[in-house]
């Protein structure tokens, strides 16, 4: 007697297995992608931590050489107040301009005297907001700027810190300008001022601003996010510096003042009541103009 053939499980039987399968292995291929981009996200915060300790360190670091600038010394402050007003108007009379009367002759005369407008975009310090002068000073008192800012900056950088710049707050006085600035300023000179030749002008010392670019100090982090975090960090960390550090940036730029009267480009004297290098240049120091 003939077997009976063996009947084959349906095909909707078959499937109805493989849909399980299917779906186990669906769900192992998310779990699988989703482990593997929690594994990058971790990885990627990791770097983001070791960036960022990397970078505190860096901050630490530089702070720390603030901290090596000595303060002034007795002796510097001395030195710093050996020129009298008499020395400063005697030099100011011998490289300078004739006097000017009034506030409105000086844009009219400033071609004619041979000023230049300090007043202008530069590496070196900043004109405040002048009420009592003008921002025109002679050519050599230009340069005397100048050196003082290389200089400035020079030693700035021997201790691999940033450039700061120092502010100018008087340059040019008219004789009006000098008569009024008495009334309100016990500094102000009685008589004749060094001020009115166009060959002086005052650096506040107790005030700076940092004047460097962030972007050329870092290095390139992992993530670009980072390099503009770092950047606007850097230059609020260097802003409070600044305010915490300012007397020996004060050192470095009477240290600079000093030299250069030593080197007989400058006169200067550290005021007792307002906080300025009141300053006079003593030589011709800019570049003689070529001939047409």
């Amino acid at each position: 007697m003939p077997r009976p053939e063996k009947r084959s499980r349906p095909l909707y039987r078959k499937k109805r297995f493989l849909i399980p399968i299917g779906l186990l292995l669906v769900a192992l291929g998310a779990f699988a992608v989703v482990t593997h981009l929690a594994k990058q996200a971790e990885e990627r915060r990791q770097i983001v931590l070791a960036e960022r300790a990397r970078f505190a360190d860096y901050l630490e670091a530089q702070e720390a050489r603030y901290l090596k600038i000595g303060l002034l010394t007795d002796r510097q402050r001395a030195q710093l107040r050996r020129s009298t007003n008499a020395v400063h108007v005697e030099a100011a009379q011998r490289l300078g301009i004739t006097p000017v009367a009034e506030r409105d002759d000086v844009l009219d005369q400033a071609d004619e005297a041979g000023l230049v407008n300090v007043n202008t975009e530069n590496p070196y310090y900043w004109v405040d907001d002048l009420t009592h002068s003008v921002p025109y000073a002679t050519p050599d008192a230009a340069a005397a700027l100048d050196s003082i800012g290389v200089r400035f900056q020079q030693k700035l950088a021997s201790f691999g810190l940033p450039p700061y710049k120092f502010f100018v707050t008087s340059v040019l006085r008219t004789q009006e300008d000098q008569e009024r600035l008495r009334g309100v300023n016990v500094n102000a000179a009685q008589g004749t001022s060094s001020h009115e030749f166009g060959t002086t002008f005052d650096l506040q010392f107790r005030a700076y601003r940092y004047a460097g670019d962030p972007a050329d100090e870092l290095w390139e982090p992992a993530f670009p996010f980072l390099k503009e975090e770092f950047a606007a960090e850097l230059t609020a960390f260097y802003a409070r510096m600044e305010e915490l550090y300012r007397s020996r940036l004060l050192a470095l730029l009477g240290e600079t003042m000093i030299e250069l009267e030593d080197e007989g480009k400058l006169i200067t004297v550290m005021e007792r009541r307002q906080p300025v290098f009141h300053t006079t240049v003593a030589r011709p120091l800019a570049e003689p103009t070529a001939a047409p």
